[in-house]
């Protein structure tokens, strides 16, 4: 059985609706898990079933074509608003009065307290130590030749004796 989505669902139910006018157009009851129904009605509730399933599809689309108004709508807005605002904080840059007027907050530097900043200056320092980061005036002064490399002995090995 194929797996039941909504163009299957539709597809099987107009099926069922042709079939249903071909073979029991003539008959005047048919008995479904225990309830009566005439040939008419399997008919509309095949039918009702098709047109739930256009009537989402449907407002789906609509739905989705809203959504993608609202997302232009919003990148216009937020152009528009952060222009205004460059704006508005270059004109009254010195009046927070105003700006607030707008809903408007001049952002201020937050300057650390003597203690965070020799904090990071000694963990600076002990990164630079233990990646061993010089500067180029640093570099420039060593020097050195790469350490020779005495030949190695080849190595041998005994063989085994073998038991008989």
């Amino acid at each position: 059985m194929k797996p039941l989505n909504k163009p299957t669902r539709s597809d099987r139910n107009r099926q069922a609706i042709a079939g249903v006018k071909k073979h029991y157009a003539n008959v005047p009851s048919l008995v479904i898990d225990g309830v009566s129904y005439t040939p008419a009605e399997v008919e509309k509730v095949l039918q009702d079933s098709i047109d739930a399933a256009d009537a989402t599809a449907a407002a789906a689309a609509v739905f989705h074509k809203a959504v993608a108004a609202e997302r232009a709508a919003n990148a216009k807005g937020d152009a528009v608003y952060r222009g205004l605002r460059s704006f508005l904080i270059n004109q009254y840059k010195t009046s927070p009065d105003t700006l607030a007027d707008f809903g408007i907050t001049l952002p201020t530097r937050q300057v650390p307290d003597a203690a965070t900043v020799a904090a990071a200056v000694d963990k600076r320092a002990a990164t630079r130590a233990a990646r061993h980061t010089q500067g180029k005036r640093q570099k420039a002064g060593v020097t050195g030749e790469p350490p020779a490399t005495a030949p190695t002995p080849p190595t041998t090995t005994p063989a085994k004796p073998t038991s008989t």
